[in-house]
């Protein structure tokens, strides 16, 4: 059949645009495709890449079908192309993917075509995937990409090397670089320069921290080249002790010219370097410290104590300090220091100053105590202690003995007369550095042998006021508060009287009552005292 038109121009021309757009060819859904390997892109483009450099791409290739197709063999062709991870093979199942990571690793200059394939028994034998590239002139390599400045002390600096190659055959015209980052300079570099190929240039990188702590930056350094700018970063950490006292001053009050007074003081070290020392010293008459020294360090977070001491060599005050010079902040670290020597006074107090041990029996012996006291603000040392009187002895205290201010010690005399008689104009004399060297304390006793006739203790108490007393008990001890629970009398005492017979001449007793009533007694008396002649 045959359709003819006798208009002509513009209708003509888009009846015969809509005869072409209805041309084609129909396909049946009895022939659709059954299984089908569909690439993300038929053609990869790797664009440029410097040469001695690599570049990756990713292709996902799907089965879009409903049944599996098996890969049988894959190739890729192509300079500097290849496929990381190994060619595949193997079935794909029916949507499903695999990702294909292709790789381009330039070696010479200019454009490069290439392709993968991958042949299965899908309705395209043989997949090919368009492979395109560039390798790149190279232009201004910089090495290391990164500079980094680890544990250096604020004060100091370090320096490290970059190095600038020209790997084109080209000059390479470099610019000024730009640096950034506390404490970081540059040097070695005068731009505008030229660069030959295949020409090096080092240049400095110096970081002088200014702070304790990590520091960041970098160096952007520009050129002609396609690379430019080229950046490093750079990285540091600044190292320093931080220094605190406890105590910002020391006030030692009053101290005995002679004596030496000391007070802790305790150093502590914030920073993250360790502490070390260069010069210590006390300024001021008598002031020092002990405890530091040139070799002692404090780790960081760390603390060490030492000792602020005054020693006053005379009778004024002072206003002095303690100076630490060191590797930290602040540097140097100043301690004031007051106190006032004072004039050493030294008294010993003897008190009783004198002992009477009244009438002992020869052959027997009685014992008596003086307190010996410093009553000075200076120490006492006692040099001697010496007994006049054949009968008398003395105990606890000897050459040797010191006695700290406001301290006290017992000195215990002992009596014990070989015969009958007074001793008189005895002593014991006590030598030291007291300014009132020697004490003395007298000493005085009887010897008296015992009566022929014997003695008794009269005991006489008052009545008990309480109801139901129905008689006495009285005890005896030969020591103070040391009685038993035995009375002396048989039966209660039914008066307020009793009569002791069975005591020994030269012996001391000592006696309470109590009172007896409904089968009890009452609490003890007071205590007396009964001296036997």
């Amino acid at each position: 059949m045959s359709l003819s038109l006798r208009n002509t121009g513009l209708a003509a021309l888009a009846l015969m645009m809509v005869s072409a757009a209805l041309a084609g060819c129909g396909v049946s859904a009895t022939s659709a495709t059954k299984s089908a390997l569909v690439p993300s892109s038929a053609e990869v483009s790797f664009g440029e890449v410097l040469v001695g450099n690599t570049a990756v791409q990713t292709v996902t290739v799907s089965n879009m079908g409903d049944t599996s197709v098996n890969i049988s063999r894959a190739s890729i062709s192509g300079r500097g192309f290849q496929l990381l991870g190994g060619m595949p093979s193997g079935a794909v199942a029916a949507g499903e993917s695999m990702n294909l990571q292709l790789q381009f690793a330039p070696a010479s200059f200019g454009a490069t075509a290439g392709a993968i394939t991958l042949s299965s028994d899908g309705p395209d034998p043989a997949l090919r995937i368009s492979l395109h590239g560039t390798g790149a002139r190279p232009g201004l390599n910089v090495s290391p990409g990164s500079l980094n400045f680890p544990n250096v002390p604020v004060g100091q600096s370090k320096t490290e090397n970059l190095t600038l190659t020209n790997s084109g055959t080209e000059n390479v015209a470099i610019n000024p670089a730009m640096v950034s980052g506390a404490g970081f300079t540059l040097s070695g570099l005068s731009a505008p320069a030229n660069l030959g190929p295949g020409k090096t240039m080092l240049v400095e990188v110096k970081f002088s921290p200014t702070s304790l702590g990590a520091v960041s930056g970098a160096v952007s350094i520009g050129s002609n080249t396609a690379n430019s700018p080229a950046p490093i970063s750079l990285t540091g950490t600044g190292l320093q002790a931080l220094v605190s006292a406890s105590a910002s001053s020391v006030s030692f009050g009053k101290v005995v010219v002679g004596n030496t007074n000391s007070q802790p003081i305790t150093l502590r070290n914030t920073g993250n370097a360790t502490l070390t020392f260069s010069q210590l010293a006390g300024s001021g008459a008598g002031v020092g410290l002990t405890g530091l020294s040139m070799s002692t360090t404090i780790a960081p977070n760390s603390s060490a104590t030492f000792s602020a001491v005054f020693a006053p060599t005379s009778t004024s005050a002072i206003n002095g300090s303690i100076t630490l010079v060191t590797n930290g902040v602040p540097s140097p670290l100043v301690i004031g220091v007051t106190g006032t020597g004072s004039a050493a006074s030294t008294s010993l107090g003897v008190s009783p100053a004198s002992l009477n041990f009244g009438t002992v029996t020869p052959g027997s012996s009685r014992s008596l105590s003086t307190t010996l006291t410093n009553t000075g603000n200076f120490n006492i040392n006692v040099s001697s202690v010496k007994v006049s009187g054949a009968s008398f002895s003395a105990s606890g205290v000897s050459g040797g003995t010191i006695l700290m201010p406001g301290q006290s010690t017992t000195l215990m005399v002992t009596f014990a007369p070989g015969s009958a008689g007074s001793a008189s104009g005895a002593s014991v004399t006590i030598a030291s550095n007291a300014v009132n060297s020697p004490a003395i304390v007298a000493l005085a006793g009887t010897g008296q042998a015992a009566p022929p006739t014997s003695h008794s203790v009269e005991l006489s108490w008052n009545p008990s006021s309480s109801s139901g007393v129905t008689g006495y008990n009285v005890f005896r001890a030969a020591a103070s508060g040391a009685y038993g629970s035995t009375p002396l009398n048989a039966a209660p005492v039914a008066g307020t009287t009793y009569a002791d017979a069975s005591v020994t001449a030269g012996q001391t007793y000592f006696y309470i009552v109590t009172t007896v009533g409904s089968g009890t007694s009452s609490a003890a008396s007071n205590e007396v005292e009964a001296i036997i002649p």
